[in-house]
């Protein structure tokens, strides 16, 4: 084995592994109006085809997902010409709990360096940066359909202009959060902050990570693992994300 190799995987043997990405099922709760996810449980059949296999039917933005900047930006980058490993990063999570964040609210600039001074973190250049809001508190796709279902599909925190303009300047790789929103904050059908998406994040080709869960649960800092699926002219992709910490 490669010595490198060996290396990484010995380090890897002692942190270790949390799933930070929501089931893909059948109907499952995501940004309101995007397409959703269909799946055919019975495409195939042990009884009538001698085996077993679903078709899935899903949007590019369901569960937990990358957003490429051709999602927002004509011409941008679309999610299949990012190079293999290019989402194996290090992470690290601002956690932001104790300001007890509702929907429609941001995190300015002070408040992510008070974060980083109190969690002991410091933001490097080619960091992923995770924003934990708790917010998958409201990802309920077992609930019935109605508001209690709904809500987590239009209402969010998320960052302001002046954040957005710090973790630029910290020449970050990509960022993303627990809410299926990722950077935007929206109350109902008014969204506060669009302008992280379609000026300073996409555009500037750091990708968005969304509708992630369990952050309340990881470490401050660590590893972040996701590999897109290569859709040709992708705007994004679901993702299956793990941290290693």
């Amino acid at each position: 084995m490669n010595q490198n190799a060996k290396v990484m995987l010995d380090a890897l043997k002692n942190l270790k592994a949390y799933n930070i990405a929501p089931l893909i099922e059948n109907n499952m709760p995501g940004f309101v109006g995007n397409p959703g996810c269909s799946i055919v449980k019975d495409a195939r059949t042990y009884d009538k085809h001698h085996y077993y296999c679903q078709t899935i039917i899903m949007g590019e933005h369901i569960g937990a997902h990358i957003d490429a900047p051709a999602h927002t930006t004509q011409g941008g980058q679309t999610i299949e010409k990012y190079e293999p490993g290019f989402f194996f990063a290090p992470y690290k999570l601002l956690d932001t709990l104790h300001y007890d964040l509702k929907e429609g609210e941001v995190v300015t600039a002070e408040m992510c360096k008070e974060m980083e001074k109190k969690q002991g973190l410091e933001i490097n250049q080619g960091d992923v940066v995770l924003f934990c809001y708790g917010w998958d508190k409201y990802y309920l796709p077992d609930a019935q359909e109605g508001p209690e279902r709904a809500f987590y599909g239009c209402n969010a925190p998320g960052i302001s202009e002046d954040c957005c303009e710090y973790l630029l300047s910290k020449k970050i790789k990509a960022v993303g959060s627990d809410s299926m929103l990722g950077t935007i904050a929206r109350k109902g059908d008014h969204t506060v902050s669009l302008k992280c998406h379609d000026f300073y994040f996409l555009p500037n080709n750091i990708p968005i990570i969304e509708g992630l869960i369990n952050l309340t649960k990881i470490p401050h800092e660590g590893i972040f693992a996701a590999m897109p699926l290569g859709i040709k002219n992708g705007s994004g992709s679901p993702v299956s994300p793990v941290v290693f910490g």
